[in-house]
């Protein structure tokens, strides 16, 4: 995490350097420190102490902001969902979960019971979600405009439709594996790379060697030599 969130900032930092640069013609140094970048990712916490003096804990698998948020499990691993207190919402989020004992509870529509009734509801939800797959949850969630997705273990990110129809995995021939999906990444899709696997030992000496000025007798001499 800490190599992610700081890469983050580095290339927002990169960026509105050379924006900068653009507009005024004067280049600009980015210091970027891994201590405020990862302080950025606790601003809830901060936020919550100053305005209350609540010290924040840790929640498990629950979520910090909204009531009903959080990853539940459900028939084949868990899933995300997070319940935004807006009018009238509460309503429709129980008719879709069905839940007598939730639906019995007119009070509960109130944020404050939500969050002082947390632990109740979402014992209701765990319940209720064990019954339908990942995919039947994330995809009725998004059909009724509830913010939800899966918890998606290494396989299904592989098979994954929508990364794969958007070109974010390419298969790829592979000396010793054969075809495997491999991310392709921004980076390369804006550039138009060609993927391709990384080089195995000494795959591309001769090249190198060539570019570098070396004739044929003195790349042979080095490999014989075990110089390489």
């Amino acid at each position: 995490m800490p190599t992610l969130a700081v890469g983050i900032y580095v290339g927002v930092a990169t960026a509105a350097a050379l924006l900068s640069c653009k507009k005024t013609g004067k280049g600009s140094l980015a210091k970027v420190s891994v201590r405020e970048a990862l302080e950025s990712f606790v601003e809830q916490a901060m936020v919550e102490y100053t305005f209350s003096g609540t010290i924040t804990e840790r929640r498990g698998s629950k979520g910090a902001i909204t009531a009903v948020s959080g990853a539940l499990p459900c028939k084949n691993g868990h899933w995300v969902i997070s319940q935004i207190h807006r009018p009238g919402r509460w309503t429709k989020f129980i008719d879709w979960v069905q839940d007598p004992e939730l639906a019995s509870d007119p009070s509960l529509a109130e944020e404050e019971n939500q969050h002082k009734r947390r632990d109740f509801i979402m014992d209701r939800l765990d319940k209720w979600a064990t019954r339908f797959t990942k995919t039947e949850l994330v995809e009725e969630a998004q059909r009724r405009h509830f913010p939800a997705s899966p918890v998606s273990t290494p396989l299904d990110l592989v098979d994954d439709p929508q990364l794969i129809a958007r070109g974010f995995l390419k298969e790829i021939d592979h000396p010793e594996f054969g075809r495997v999906k491999f991310p392709v990444g921004a980076i390369a899709t804006v550039l138009g790379n060609q993927l391709s696997p990384a080089p195995r030992l000494g795959e591309h000496n001769t090249e190198i060697l060539t570019q570098l000025g070396y004739s044929e007798a003195e790349r042979k001499m080095l490999l014989a030599a075990g110089a390489l």
